[in-house]
Formats: C-alpha cells, sequence, structure tokens
C-alpha cells in the first residue's frame, strides 16, 4: 500500500485559527463591543461550503433625508468556516476571519428592505483548499453586495442573501480567490 501524502500544514495556521476564535469570541461576547446585530449564514460557490457567524457594530456614521433614503456605515465581525467539495489530498476546510465595513441603504417608504454592501479585510488560517485553490497567501481582501429584509414587531429578524468574492487582490500569485452566495439570517438587539 502507498500511503497518502499528508497535507501542507503551515507553521502559522494554528496561531492564525486561534487569533481568529479570539477576535471572533471577544466580538461576539463582549457587551463592550456594541453589537447591535447577530447573523449566521450558510453558502456556496466555486466548489467550496460557507458557513458563518456575524455580529455587526452599533452605526459608525449615518445620513440621509428622514423622508427619503438613509444610508448608515457600521462595522461587521464575521467568522467562518470553508470546506471543499473536491478534495483528495489537499487541504478539506479552513477558518476566515473577518472585519468589513458596511454600507447599508434603506428608504423611508420601504424601511424593512434594504440593501447593503460592504469591504474588509480577512486572515486565512490557510491559503490554499481542496486540491486546485491556491489562494497566495493568508490575507485577503473581501466585497459583497446584499440586499434582504427585516420582520417582527420590532424589526428585529431579517432574511438576506449576499454575493461575496475573497481574493487576494493579486498582490501575490496565485490568486484564485473565491466567490459565492449566501443567505443570511438575522437578529437585532
Amino acid at each position: 500500500m502507498i500511503p497518502r501524502p499528508v497535507a501542507r500544514q503551515r507553521p502559522c495556521s494554528r496561531i492564525a485559527e486561534c487569533a481568529l476564535g479570539f477576535a471572533a469570541a471577544s466580538a461576539l461576547l463582549s457587551a463592550d463591543a456594541g453589537a447591535s446585530e447577530i447573523a449566521a449564514a450558510a453558502g456556496h460557490g466555486d466548489a467550496v461550503r460557507v458557513v458563518s457567524i456575524a455580529a455587526r457594530t452599533r452605526e459608525w456614521i449615518h445620513g440621509g433625508r428622514a423622508d427619503h433614503w438613509r444610508w448608515t456605515v457600521s462595522g461587521e465581525w464575521q467568522l467562518s468556516k470553508w470546506s471543499s467539495d473536491h478534495r483528495r489530498e489537499g487541504v478539506g476546510s479552513l477558518v476566515d476571519g473577518s472585519l468589513t465595513a458596511v454600507l447599508a441603504l434603506r428608504h423611508a417608504e420601504w424601511n424593512a428592505a434594504y440593501l447593503e454592501a460592504g469591504f474588509g479585510l480577512h486572515l486565512l488560517s490557510e491559503d490554499t483548499i481542496g486540491d486546485d485553490r491556491d489562494l497566495g497567501w493568508l490575507f485577503q481582501f473581501g466585497e459583497f453586495v446584499g440586499a434582504g429584509f427585516n420582520f417582527g414587531a420590532r424589526s428585529q429578524y431579517g432574511v438576506g442573501i449576499r454575493l461575496q468574492h475573497v481574493s487576494n487582490g493579486s498582490l501575490k500569485p496565485p490568486n484564485d480567490g473565491l466567490t459565492f452566495v449566501q443567505g443570511v439570517l438575522r437578529y437585532r438587539f
């Protein structure tokens, strides 16, 4: 019997996983973090499944007219697990921690509905996933666009959809990146 090759393990991947776990726990559990909303998301793209938890901060800035479009900018801490659909010998999963600035738009007449876009920084526990996706390095950029609506007595529940892309911005080859769609469930405090 020929032994299977062991997937390469980066020396810093365990440190990155610990740092991501600490950052996520701090963001999600700390009352001082000022979380105004939590979310869970799941999705798929480029033969990778992505499951996430997130906490959104209170508004950093806001503007617009009360009788027209209103906008807010807040931060979102997110911790995700990526799992490859195609893995024989490569890394089957990785952990992704991110902080993203999120712009949300709401119209006064359709207050329950929202549009959002975000741009942020990601730290991965591995720079490859599956047998054929090489992300180049552990630091990545991410951007997304999304839409959804809130419901409930205080509009505290939310359902949305998001299209997200994560890559290293071609700063270091290779740059296979990942594009995926996620369904999002939210709860506002």
